[in-house]
């Protein structure tokens, strides 16, 4: 399985590849009494492997380190090829592993590598992402995330990373979203990353994700660093959205007193704020009303009636910030836009992804 912090280019194999990738035992008797060692299993990863480098280096062409590991989980015959964020999975006996690999490095080649070329880049994905061109955009992304890596982009490596698991999601395939989401808050919380933005874009797509999949305490752990990463920022729109999320997460996990907490901020937020209707804020009012009931009479379970009212008013409440909040994505800027980009547009099911060679190859864009 594919790990981001194992290296850029990534090799899995099954039982008889390595055994392809092995040279053949050519000691006599004599030598195997002597000691004389047999040649290392997959030795011949590594021969080939050098071989491709000094070939794409006669093209200008830069082939980063390459981790082959053998996996219990493929058929004797298969072989995954990672590279970057994309990957391809194929059969010894019907693909050329060193073939596969060349061709989806040169692939993931740019004019002129420089921090200045991944940010234009990146740009281009956003735009196909927006005209909704996704399988342009993910393709983008993939090479943006490629040379983010080996460039120490790494703003453009959490956005790439973040816009490939959002496309993930539009695709229904979860689990490879919640991975993505996974890796990009790994990229933001390093102690170095000081890019608020991204941060808070990172921690509410995994919380969203892990909100998916019934985590709701680890979503609405996340949902508070997202408040926390936005609090000062002055993004209206960001900060009353992961307030929202964040409150909610805790009302379904029983801390109904840090939730009513949370709904007290929104509504310290929104109540002056003549772009918010008095309807959304009424409803919010009433909100903090039910949430202090739930406090005081006990769990979830024994106000069933409550929990209805609740859900009735929260759908309702969602629409109304939603409208309000589409009326102020032009007066918030790119982070605003650029997070709930996907859910002002709608659900999107369905939708076939491909990473499509420039050699005809089809490659398969989620990892396994």
């Amino acid at each position: 399985m594919w790990e981001m912090d194992k290296g850029l280019v990534q090799v899995e194999v099954g039982s008889n590849v390595i055994k392809k990738f092995t040279k053949r035992d050519t000691r006599g008797l004599f030598e195997v009494i002597l000691g004389s060692s047999a040649p290392s299993e997959g030795g011949l990863f590594c021969t080939q492997a050098e071989q491709l480098r000094q070939e794409l280096s006669g093209q200008n062409i830069f082939l980063p380190a390459v981790r082959f590991t053998d996996s219990s989980d493929l058929s004797p015959n298969q072989f995954i090829v990672y590279v970057g964020a994309a990957n391809f999975c194929g059969d010894i006996t019907q693909h050329d592993l060193f073939g596969v690999l060349r061709n989806m490095i040169i692939e993931h080649q740019i004019d002129d590598p420089s921090p200045q070329s991944v940010k234009d880049l990146f740009a281009k994905g956003a735009q196909y992402f927006y005209d909704k061109d996704y399988n342009r955009a993910i393709n983008t992304f993939f090479i943006v995330y490629y040379w983010a890596s080996i460039l120490g982009c790494a703003d453009e490596l959490t956005n790439a990373t973040i816009n490939i698991g959002t496309i993930m999601l539009f695709n229904n395939h979860i689990d490879e979203a919640l991975m993505f989401a996974q890796y990009a808050n790994l990229i933001a919380e390093d102690p170095a990353f000081y890019n608020i933005s991204l941060k808070f874009y990172s921690h509410h797509f995994l919380a969203n994700m892990y909100w998916l999949k019934n985590e709701k305490s680890l979503a609405a752990e996340n949902y508070q660093k997202a408040v926390n990463d936005v609090q000062f920022s002055g993004e209206l729109p960001a900060n009353v959205f992961a307030l929202w999320n964040a409150a909610n997460a805790y009302m379904w996990t029983g801390n109904y007193s840090m939730s009513a907490s949370l709904l007290d901020k929104i509504f310290s937020l929104v109540s002056n704020n003549e772009q918010f209707s008095k309807e959304t804020i009424q409803q919010l009012y009433e909100l903090r009303a039910m949430v202090s009931n739930l406090h005081i009479t006990g769990l979830l379970e024994q106000n069933k009636q409550l929990i209805q009212q609740i859900e009735t008013l929260s759908g309702s409440f969602k629409v109304n910030l939603s409208t309000c909040a589409i009326q102020l994505v032009k007066k918030s800027g790119g982070l605003f836009l650029n997070y709930f980009g996907g859910y002002l547009l709608g659900t999107l099911n369905n939708m076939e992804i491909n990473y499509h060679s420039k050699n005809t190859t089809s490659y398969n864009r989620i990892i396994q």
